[in-house]
């Protein structure tokens, strides 16, 4: 998990040295390019262009983190954004939070607000937990929405 990122795809070759049996591979890159990492399904795209507009929508719109990578209180988490992949100057506005609260649930957030403090040097990015079965569940409970606040460091 965690952040989409572009690779270029590359094609091996293996040699042989005759005398020696020795053998090692060379790599050429290949016109093609692929998204590891965040909730990328592994597609390939033929251009560095396409590839990068697919990573950014993926990093923007379907970020998905583990619950393990946030800190807990009540149902309040907190998290630095380095720690959840997030790529510099690159905020989600939405993300799932897998296994939340417990292993098999999972929790959709989209970004509320973000408030920088007094120095600038930190700005504070809070998600509030959108609906889905899970929240439907907690709500017939009478429990609040799970909140989740991430510090840019």
């Amino acid at each position: 998990m965690g952040a989409a990122v572009v690779t270029q795809n590359y094609k091996t070759t293996w040699h042989r040295n005759p005398v020696s049996g020795h053998e090692w591979p060379t790599h050429e890159n290949i016109e093609s390019f692929s998204i590891v990492g965040g909730s990328s399904t592994g597609g390939t795209f033929r251009s560095l262009k396409k590839a990068e507009e697919h990573a950014e929508f993926l990093n923007r719109w379907c970020f998905m983190i583990h619950a393990k990578q946030l800190s807990i209180s009540g149902r309040e988490f907190t998290a630095e954004a380095s720690e959840l992949g997030f790529a510099p100057g690159v905020i989600p506005r939405s993300m799932l939070v897998l296994d939340c609260p417990e292993k098999g649930q999972h929790r959709s957030f989209d970004l509320a607000e973000s408030v920088p403090s007094l120095d600038g040097e930190v700005t504070a990015f809070y998600y509030e937990e959108t609906d889905g079965p899970n929240r439907k569940s907690d709500r017939s409970k009478g429990l609040g929405p799970f909140k989740i606040t991430v510090f840019n460091d």
